[in-house]
């Protein structure tokens, strides 16, 4: 799913059945990137807290 659609369906509160691989793909949408992965868990953190 597109990520556009994704965030309209979300806005909507239609929260079931989504993917996780759809997340993944909206989170750098909205300026989020993936800092650092520990076991099965996927830290982002937005680029305007981004350390460095």
């Amino acid at each position: 799913m597109k990520p556009a659609a994704l965030l309209a369906r979300l806005a909507e509160g239609r929260f079931n059945n989504v993917d996780f691989r759809d997340l993944v793909n909206l989170a750098p949408a909205l300026g989020f990137e993936l800092d650092r992965i520990r076991g099965s868990h996927q830290i982002y953190v937005h680029s305007l807290y981004a350390a460095g």
